[in-house]
């Protein structure tokens, strides 16, 4: 005499309860990791003025290593490819800025504003490791001329951290 025996219907609701549950529980552990921090130094190089398409340091970026009067020659073609802005002319088009080139740097609206010591008070001067939105201070999609300076020292009393 072969006996069957059946489950009672409560234990096969728990069990069904208990594998949905561990499926579920599956399914959040191969979930991928959030994106890192959009502000790590993996956004802008060490030596480097980062200019970029977005603000909150997002989008494409350029990296500027020297004086440049006209940005109107370089691109947004810096970091990962396909970023919003990505190939997109620099030159009135940067809505965040970040300085890790040790010294200080000056974002300007003109090649005149950037220019040699009538132009020193003009513009905005960065620190070395200042970050920014350029609508903090007047110059969102308004930047089309960058000044780096030899030494973090120089010019240091003439410093003028307001737009204009």
């Amino acid at each position: 005499m072969t006996l069957i025996t059946r489950r009672p219907r409560m234990a096969r609701l728990v069990f069904g309860a208990l594998a949905a549950v561990g499926l579920a529980a599956g399914a959040v552990a191969v979930a991928p990791a959030a994106p890192a921090s959009a502000t790590t130094y993996a956004n802008c190089p060490s030596g480097r003025l980062c200019l970029f398409f977005n603000s909150d340091y997002q989008g494409a970026r350029s990296d500027i290593e020297f004086t440049d009067a006209s940005l109107s020659n370089e691109l947004f073609n810096d970091g990962v490819a396909g970023k919003n802005g990505w190939k997109v002319q620099v030159s009135n088009n940067a809505a965040s800025v970040w300085n890790r080139t040790g010294k200080m740097a000056k974002v300007c609206d003109t090649a005149t504003t950037c220019a040699g010591p009538s132009g020193w008070a003009k513009g905005y001067w960065l620190a070395a490791g200042e970050r920014r939105n350029l609508s903090t201070i007047g110059l969102k999609n308004k930047v089309s001329a960058v000044a780096l300076l030899t030494d973090s020292y120089a010019y240091s009393h003439q410093h003028n951290n307001n737009p204009y």
